[in-house]
């Protein structure tokens, strides 16, 4: 009987200390997402600018790719495909970039849920199309599937909080039930 309870406690014990190792873990992916909230961007978006218009623009290379974008996203981009859970994970963070939006001639912060979308549709892939290939039309989720993208001002001010409209919540339910049934891969 006290081998049993001695061997129960150490089970219980070993199972503690992985689901705080996960926790851990956790934090410690975060403080990648933190970052974003003091990053020094030099982008701004706006609601009639080009859908294609991304932090991971910054500083494109002749061919095109990823030059040299901020460090801190340049970080995000190295966890490689860490990143895609860690930014589902954030799509409704109300807390506010140095990134502004433009629109209407009113100019707002930007959440960090969007940066985070933002870096995620680009260096995700979807095994669904998420994009409707023939649009030819231009601007913010202008050619995305419904469901799957939100724009900056999607959030709402609620006194001195920042907080998600009911489409961001429903942007990231989708993006994690299809990562979660595999459609969702980090582009290599």
């Amino acid at each position: 009987m006290k081998l049993h309870l001695m061997t129960s406690a150490f089970a219980v014990v070993l199972f503690c200390q992985g689901v705080e190792a996960r926790i851990n873990r956790a934090r410690n992916l975060d403080r990648y997402i933190d970052a974003l909230v003091t990053a020094q961007f030099k982008y701004s978006y706006g609601c009639d600018g080009a859908a294609d218009g991304s932090v991971l623009a910054i500083g494109l290379n002749d061919a095109g790719g990823i030059g040299n974008p901020p460090p801190e996203v340049h970080d995000l981009l190295n966890l490689g495909a860490r990143a895609i859970p860690l930014l589902i994970e954030h799509l409704d963070d109300p807390r506010l970039s140095p990134l502004t939006f433009t629109c209407r001639a009113q100019t707002t912060r930007v959440p960090v849920g969007y940066v985070c979308y933002d870096i995620l549709k680009h260096i995700a892939r979807d095994s669904r199309p998420r994009f409707n290939r023939d649009c030819a039309d231009d601007g913010l989720c202008a050619c995305e599937v419904e469901g799957y993208c939100f724009r900056p001002d999607d959030y709402f001010r609620s006194g001195s909080r920042v907080v998600p409209r009911r489409i961001v919540h429903r942007v990231k339910s989708n993006w994690q039930r299809a990562y979660r049934r595999g459609f969702v891969k980090h582009l290599p």
